[in-house]
C-alpha cells in the first residue's frame, strides 16, 4: 500500500495545526542553533589567523573578506578588533548557541511526546469506535501492543527525525562556512564522506527494514505468550507446564533482543570509519601544505577551524545516519500505528438529524437476515418479531443457534444483511447517530462478565463519576441483583478489590455485579444474554421475580437455554423449533 513508502510523512499529516505548528517552531529553533554554530565556528578563523599574525590584523589577501566582516561585527558592538574582543564574542556566541540548542532539544522533545498522546489517544478511540463486527476479529495482543509500544517507537522516530533535520541543518550551514574559507579541500572530504554513507545507507536500508518487521512480530509474540501464560495460569500448574511457556518466551525473546543489536550495530559502526577518513583527510592535508614556504601560520588558521569545526561535524554526520537508521528500523511500528489510525476512521457524519430516543415503547424485528463476514451461510434467516414496553421476552435455543447474534443485532452492535429493526416508527439504521442514540437507551448483561481490577462500587458503575447519590443507587442495584449480602459480609464492604478480571469471585458472584452494573444504569431496553447461567435455580428464580415485578418501565428480553424460565415471560422465541431441531 502507499504508506509503505512514506508512512512517517502520512502519520505527521494525521496531527493537528496546533502540532504542525508546533513542529515549525521546532524547525525555527533548529535554524536558529544552526546559524549560531555557523557564527560561533567561522568567528574561530579570524581569531587564530589574528594570533598567527601575532595578534595584529595583519591581512592577506583571501582572507581579507573575513577580516571586513570582523570589522564590522565588532564596530556594531563598539569594542576594537583584537583578538581578546574575538575571543569574548566568539564565547558569547558559543554560551547563547549552547542555550539555544538545549531549548530546540527539550522542544522537539516535548512536541514529539504531545504528538505521541495524541497518536495513542487517536489509535485507541478509532479502535473504540469500529463497528463491533471488526473489533471481535481484531487480536487484542496485537491492538495492546500497537498503542502501548508502538506507538513509542513512532514517536521516537518523529523525535529522531527533528533531531535528524536539527543536525543536517547545523552541519550544512558549517560545511558552507568552512566552503568559503577552503572550497577544494572541504568540497573533495564532503565528496568522499558522501559516497562512503550513500554506499553504506543502500546495505543498511533492506537489513534495517528487514529488522523492523522481525522486531515488531517478536513483540506481538512475546505479549500473546504472556497473556496466554498469565490467562491459563490455573491450567499450566495443574499440568506442570511451566517451563514450556517460559521457553516459548525465551527463544522469542532472544530473537528480539539479537534483532535489536543487529539494528543497533548497523546504526552504529559507520562512525569508527568515518573517524578514520577525518584524521586521514586532517593528516593529507597537513602533508600537503606543509612544503608550501609559508610555512605552518598559513595553514594553522584553517586547520584550527577545521578541528573545532570536526567536534562538531563527525558527530553530527554520525547521529545524522544513525537517526536516518533508527527511523528504518521503526517502519514496521509506524505503519501499524498509521493502519490502526486510518483504517479506523468512523463515517458519523451523517448522524446530525438523529432523534434522542427515549419512553421507548416498541421495537419491531422484521424479515432481518445476518451473515458474518468470514461465513458462507446466513446465521440468521427471514426472522420477524415484536417487543412490547412492559413485556419480558425469551429467546431460548441450544448453542450456536444465533441468540447472542440476535441480541447483538437487536442491541445495534451489528447491521442485517437483509430486513429492518423499526424503534416506535424509526428505522434503527436510517443512519449512525440514531443507532448510537438507541445503544444509549440499552444495558447488557453477557454472560462471560469482564471485571475491572478496582473495587466493586467501581465494576457496577464503571465510568460513571461515584458521588453520594450514585453510591446510594450501587447499593439498590446490588439489592436487587442479589449481591448486597454477600458484598456486606466482605471486610471492605462495596470498597472490596475483585481482582484481575476478578479472580477473587466466583461466575455467580460476578454475574450478579453484571447484572447489578446493568440495573444500575436504569435504562429503558434490558437484556440478559445467558446472564444467570452461573446462579442457583433460587438465585436466579428470585432475580427473574423482581424483573417481572419491575417490567412495566423497560422491555426486557431474556436469553437462556433454560426452558423453565420460559414460565416468567409474556412472549419467547424458540430458535430450536425454528430450526426445526
Amino acid at each position: 500500500m502507499k504508506s509503505k513508502r512514506n508512512a512517517l510523512f502520512l502519520l505527521l499529516c494525521s496531527c493537528s495545526k496546533k502540532r504542525w505548528s508546533q513542529l515549525i517552531a521546532a524547525m525555527l529553533l533548529a535554524v536558529l542553533s544552526g546559524v549560531g554554530e555557523l557564527i560561533a565556528t567561522m568567528l574561530i578563523y579570524p581569531f587564530l589567523l589574528m594570533i598567527s599574525n601575532g595578534g595584529g590584523q595583519k591581512e592577506v589577501k583571501q582572507e581579507q573578506w573575513i577580516m571586513e566582516a570582523i570589522s564590522g561585527i565588532t564596530n556594531a558592538v563598539g569594542v576594537e578588533a583584537n583578538v581578546s574582543n574575538i575571543a569574548y564574542i566568539t564565547i558569547f556566541v558559543l554560551c547563547s548557541t549552547c542555550a539555544i540548542r538545549l531549548t530546540s532539544y527539550r522542544y522537539s522533545s516535548l512536541v514529539s511526546a504531545w504528538i505521541g498522546t495524541d497518536l495513542s489517544t487517536k489509535a485507541f478511540g478509532r479502535t473504540l469506535y469500529r463497528p463491533y463486527e471488526e473489533i471481535i476479529n481484531l487480536n487484542s495482543s496485537d491492538i495492546i501492543g500497537i498503542i502501548a509500544v508502538q506507538t513509542d517507537h513512532a514517536v521516537y522516530a518523529i523525535k529522531s527525525l527533528l533531531q535528524l533535520l536539527s543536525t543536517f541543518i547545523a552541519n550544512i550551514l558549517i560545511i558552507l562556512g568552512l566552503t568559503a574559507l577552503n572550497p577544494r579541500f572541504t568540497l573533495v572530504v564532503l565528496l568522499i564522506v558522501a559516497l562512503y554513507y550513500i554506499l553504506i545507507s543502500a546495505w543498511a536500508r533492506v537489513r534495517l527494514q528487514r529488522n523492523s518487521t522481525l522486531l515488531t512480530s517478536c513483540i506481538g509474540q512475546n505479549q500473546r505468550i504472556l497473556r496466554d501464560g498469565l490467562k491459563l495460569s490455573r491450567d499450566i500448574i495443574i499440568d506442570s507446564s511451566q517451563e514450556i511457556y517460559i521457553e516459548h518466551l525465551r527463544n522469542n525473546d532472544r530473537v528480539m533482543r539479537q534483532v535489536q543489536v543487529s539494528s543497533e550495530y548497523v546504526a552504529i559502526f559507520p562512525k569508527f570509519i568515518l573517524e578514520s577518513i577525518t584524521m586521514s583527510s586532517l593528516l593529507a592535508y597537513i602533508a600537503a601544505n606543509s612544503a608550501q614556504t609559508s610555512g605552518a601560520n598559513s595553514i594553522l588558521p584553517f586547520l584550527g577551524t577545521l578541528a573545532i569545526a570536526s567536534q562538531r561535524l563527525v558527530p553530527g554526520v554520525q547521529q545524522i545516519y544513525s537517526q536516518w537508521a533508527q527511523i528504518n528500523s521503526m517502519k514496521s511500528s509506524i505503519r501499524n500505528v498509521l493502519y490502526l489510525i486510518e483504517s479506523g476512521k468512523v463515517k458519523n457524519n451523517d448522524g446530525a438529524d438523529a432523534l434522542p430516543m427515549h419512553n421507548i415503547n416498541k421495537l419491531i424485528v422484521k424479515d432481518i437476515a445476518f451473515k458474518y463476514t468470514n461465513s458462507i451461510t446466513n446465521v440468521i434467516q427471514e426472522l420477524s418479531f415484536t417487543l412490547q414496553k412492559g413485556e419480558i421476552f425469551g429467546i431460548v435455543g441450544k448453542s450456536g443457534s444465533g441468540k447472542s447474534t440476535i441480541i447483538d443485532l437487536v442491541l445495534g452492535l451489528i447491521k442485517p444483511s437483509r430486513g429492518s429493526i423499526i424503534v416506535d416508527g424509526i428505522d434503527l439504521y436510517r443512519n449512525f447517530g440514531t443507532v448510537m442514540s438507541w445503544r444509549k437507551t440499552c444495558a447488557h448483561v453477557p454472560q462471560t462478565i469482564y471485571m475491572v481490577d478496582g473495587t466493586i462500587n467501581k465494576n457496577i458503575c464503571l465510568t460513571k463519576e461515584m458521588n453520594e447519590g450514585s453510591i446510594k443507587n450501587v447499593k439498590t442495584a446490588a439489592v436487587n441483583a442479589q449481591i448486597h449480602d454477600f458484598i456486606m459480609g466482605l471486610k471492605d464492604g462495596y470498597e472490596s478489590r475483585v481482582g484481575d478480571e476478578g479472580i477473587f469471585l466466583s461466575g455467580g458472584q460476578r454475574q450478579r455485579i453484571g447484572i447489578a452494573r446493568a440495573l444500575y444504569k436504569n435504562s429503558e431496553v434490558l437484556v440478559i444474554d445467558e446472564g444467570t447461567s452461573a446462579l442457583d435455580a433460587n438465585t436466579e428464580d428470585s432475580l427473574i421475580k423482581y424483573l417481572s415485578l419491575t417490567k412495566h418501565d423497560r422491555i426486557t428480553i431474556i436469553v437462556t437455554h433454560n426452558k423453565r424460565l420460559l414460565k416468567y415471560c409474556d412472549d419467547f422465541l424458540d430458535l430450536d423449533q425454528l430450526h426445526g431441531r
